[in-house]
Order: C-alpha cells, then sequence, then structure tokens
C-alpha cells in the first residue's frame, strides 16, 4: 500500500503520475491510500494503517518524486535480507539531532535530491545494502511492520518521522537506510519548516 497525505491537487497527481511509472514487482499489486482534509501527517498515516492489511507500506510526501523504476523491488531486496529492520528510508541520521530535524544533523546517511535544482544531497554510507540509522527524513518511509504514529505528541507535520524510528527502536526493530549508487528520490520541499510545541515534543 502507498499511502499519501493530500493537501495541494497538483503535487499530489505529480506524485501520481510517478506512481505510475514504477515497475511492480512480480507477484505483489499496490494500492493507493488517499488521507484527504486538515489532519496532521501521523493521524494521516495511522489512518491509512488502518485501512490497509499490506504487510509493506509506502508512506509518501506528495511533494516527493520516486525516480528509481524498480524502487519497490529494491525495498523488498533489504527488508528480505533483514527480518528485524522494520522501517526504510532514503535519507537518516545516525544520531539525532539537537535540533530535532534529520538533516541537520552531522552524521546523515543516505543520498537525497533537495528542491527543484536538482542538486543531490550525497551524505555518508558505504556500498552495503542498507545502513543502520535511528532517524530517517519523512520524504519517503517505508514499513514492514505495523506500528502506531504519535499522533498524540505531533498534531503537524514536523519530527513525527524521528519519533515513529525510535517507536520501532523500542519495540526492537531498526531503522535503516537503503543503499542508492544514484539519485532515487527527489523531495521537492527544499525546505523544512518545523513548529516549536512539535519540537519541544
Amino acid at each position: 500500500s502507498v499511502i499519501v497525505r493530500k493537501s495541494n491537487e497538483r503535487c499530489y497527481e505529480e506524485l501520481m503520475q510517478y506512481m505510475g511509472n514504477l515497475i511492480i514487482p512480480t507477484g505483489y499489486s499496490v494500492d493507493v491510500i488517499t488521507i484527504e482534509g486538515d489532519v496532521g501527517k501521523a493521524a494521516a498515516y495511522n489512518e491509512g494503517m488502518r485501512q490497509s492489511d499490506a504487510r509493506y507500506k509506502v508512506y509518501v510526501d506528495e511533494n516527493t518524486r520516486i525516480l528509481k523504476r524498480d524502487f519497490l523491488q529494491q525495498m523488498l531486496n533489504v527488508f528480505s535480507q533483514d527480518e528485524t529492520i522494520g522501517i526504510l528510508g532514503v535519507a537518516g541520521n545516525t544520531v539525532i539531532p539537537t535540533s530535532g530535524i534529520c538533516r541537520n544533523g552531522q552524521k546523515r546517511m543516505g543520498r537525497l535530491i533537495c528542491g527543484d535544482r536538482n542538486e543531490s544531497m550525497q551524505w555518508e554510507g558505504g556500498a552495503a545494502p542498507y545502513q543502520e540509522v535511528v532517524s530517517l527524513d519523512d520524504c519517503i518511509l517505508v514499513t514492514q511492520r505495523d506500528i502506531l504514529w504519535r499522533s498524540d505528541l505531533f498534531m503537524e507535520d514536523s519530527f513525527y518521522d524521528t519519533a515513529q524510528c525510535i517507536e520501532f527502536k523500542r519495540q526492537g526493530y531498526k531503522a535503516a537506510v537503503m543503499f542508492q549508487d544514484d539519485d532515487w528520490v527527489q523531495d521537492r520541499r527544499g525546505k523544512f519548516d518545523y513548529d516549536k510545541i512539535s519540537q519541544n515534543n
């Protein structure tokens, strides 16, 4: 299942165009669950999770563009190597920055195009299939276990991604960044906005 919180029609339609270009792995099918309305991402993702019985769920921001056509197969390959990986992304951090913003930390892992200028941010990480991290960037998050998102603490669209990684760790699962040999994902937001209330939580 692909789960999206829809707030901008144009961004959503562009995301769906990129989703339509993805190669669906043999033996699998993909359904899209769209959550609309004035609701924070954590709450929207909880609603989407409740609507799906799929083992693998792709939580994607509507500003994200998936450039890697076999992204879904690559995701399955990593999950198949380690059953203790609970949540995957393309960019993360091996420490939680004091700001709480994953991209601002000094131990960043992964690769991500940020904004519309096609400038790739290639961070640390070797050629291993994945790198374990403690926080993941929210542009795209993929799970193979269902754990509630902390909508009780994060009503806006900030910091819920790091909190979710912590929840997985509490239940004995890893958060990890997938190795990318080229640019797989673009986050067209570029700028990260956050609210102080969520940051204090």
